[in-house]
């Protein structure tokens, strides 16, 4: 039997919460297994890390949606060159951005000693 796109909506919210609370978790777990094992500074120094790559991954704009957005079309009909041109633009495009993090990741790390006080 076929899946119609409803089912498969409902498939996909189902997965998308199924993760969102497994994000959670480890999150949790993984939090107080820094507290209870390494301590608050490590905490701290953690929390310092995950904000900057967070940051950082701003750097990605939107890409993945619109991704997701300019796929639709060409996936339903089958236009396998369009998906083929559009993936070679997106690789290109991810590479460029993962270039720039990694150099402005670079570039802040002589300034790390000045935000992370002992």
């Amino acid at each position: 039997m076929k899946r119609s796109r409803l089912d498969y909506s409902i498939m996909n919210s189902g997965i998308s919460t199924l993760i969102y609370v497994l994000r959670l978790v480890i999150q949790f777990v993984a939090r107080s297994f820094f507290i209870r094992y390494l301590g608050e500074v490590y905490l701290g120094l953690n929390g310092l890390f995950t904000n900057i790559l967070s940051l950082l991954s701003v750097a990605e704009l939107g890409i993945g949606t619109s991704i997701i957005f300019a796929l639709y079309k060409p996936l339903a009909v089958q236009d396998h060159e369009q998906v083929k041109s559009l993936m070679r633009l997106y690789k290109r495009a991810y590479e460029a951005i993962g270039l720039a993090i990694a150099a402005v990741g670079l570039a802040i790390m002589p300034f790390l000693k000045l935000i992370v006080n002992k």
